[in-house]
């Protein structure tokens, strides 16, 4: 007895129309010819076509064969044999209880398909995968800003956590700024900045008594840590923003 054929689209059991002829002992040609007929006539659907190997006289043949539903081959079984009803109706129960996609049961061909199949939708899961992969990038910067620090017009930051923020060495970008003019270094050590800065709101000036000591130190804003954020691409802030000369 020939194997059950699966349908690749739906995972739908088949029988194939050899395995009918062979059901109700009768020639291969005549069923296939009552399964024409049956569609010309519109009882039923003109099944999908396919192809089987058979071992004849020593050697391997392929034929090609219909591939029919379990309700149609109730219909062309009636027609050719009624008497065989009941073999039909074991067999469906005997490929039914087959696992669906059981290697031995499938043509050269649907392994084929099946294969191609895969691929097609692996190579739609890599591509996927890459466009995701890439938007995610690409919203990262902005994504992680807004996560590692909530701003408001009210908030001031240090030029530690600006640099921590902006994962930097503190030293490198404190650095920056001061070669940008931005802030500059008092005889005491203290840092402060430049008054342009501070109308343009990007810094603030703070002011703590620390040990009875007055210390004074440069706070960033939240305007300016979004403007600094976006000018630090840049290898020179002052392509940007003017040149300060002068202290407060």
């Amino acid at each position: 007895m020939t194997q059950m054929i699966l349908s690749q689209n739906t995972a739908t059991i088949t029988m194939t129309s050899l395995e009918i002829s062979e059901l109700v002992e009768s020639r291969h040609d005549k069923v296939k010819q009552s399964i024409e007929r049956l569609a010309e006539r519109g009882v039923i659907s003109l099944p999908p076509m396919g192809e089987v190997k058979v071992q004849r006289e020593r050697r391997e043949e392929t034929i090609s064969v219909y591939l029919v539903g379990k309700r149609d081959s109730y219909i062309i079984v009636a027609q050719l044999s009624p008497e065989f009803t009941a073999r039909l109706v074991d067999r469906w129960q005997e490929l039914e209880a087959r696992p669906a996609y059981d290697p031995a049961n499938l043509t050269r061909i649907q392994i084929l398909q099946m294969a191609i199949e895969s691929e097609s939708a692996r190579l739609k899961l890599v591509e996927e995968k890459a466009t995701l992969e890439a938007k995610i990038e690409a919203d990262a910067p902005k994504v992680e800003f807004t996560e590692e620090v909530t701003i408001d017009e009210k908030t001031n930051y240090s030029v530690r956590q600006v640099a921590k923020i902006l994962n930097e060495p503190e030293k490198a970008f404190r650095a920056w700024l001061a070669g940008c003019s931005a802030i500059f270094k008092n005889p005491d050590g203290s840092w402060e900045p430049y008054a342009a800065y501070i109308k343009r709101g990007w810094f603030a000036l703070k002011v703590e008594k620390i040990n009875g000591r007055i210390i004074r130190s440069p706070a960033i804003t939240g305007d300016g840590l979004f403007a600094i954020r976006n000018l630090r691409s840049s290898s020179d802030m002052l392509k940007h923003t003017p040149q300060i000369g002068t202290r407060q």
